[in-house]
């Protein structure tokens, strides 16, 4: 199951926003995947993403888990540098982007 996340910057002024994305992404999750699938989160589109991000983050992760399913996620630019510098980055099961797909192909 994929979800596009479209807040386009994550932190204080934008976490309800946010929040309400990944509840509702948890949400359908729990009804609807089997736990084979994961559910994906695309966050290509965010922008910025702060420690309030993380949290949230590790909150709907821990949700997924929870109910015997694991997220995983589609993420570049500057969140996924943040996710990288706080060793977070292989908790959520990263999915190759195409960057490293062309880096894996050299």
């Amino acid at each position: 199951m994929v979800v596009v996340i479209k807040t386009p910057e994550i932190d204080r002024r934008a976490v309800e926003a946010f929040q309400c994305e990944l509840a509702n992404a948890v949400g359908a999750y729990r009804v609807d995947a089997s736990p084979d699938v994961p559910l994906t989160l695309d966050l290509r589109h965010v922008a910025f993403m702060d420690s309030t991000g993380i949290r949230c983050l590790i909150d709907a992760d821990r949700a997924v888990t929870a109910v015997g399913g694991r997220m995983e996620l589609l993420v570049e630019g500057i969140p996924r540098r943040l996710l990288e510098v706080t060793g977070l980055l292989e908790r959520f099961e990263p999915v190759p982007d195409v960057f490293d797909l062309r880096e894996a192909a050299s």
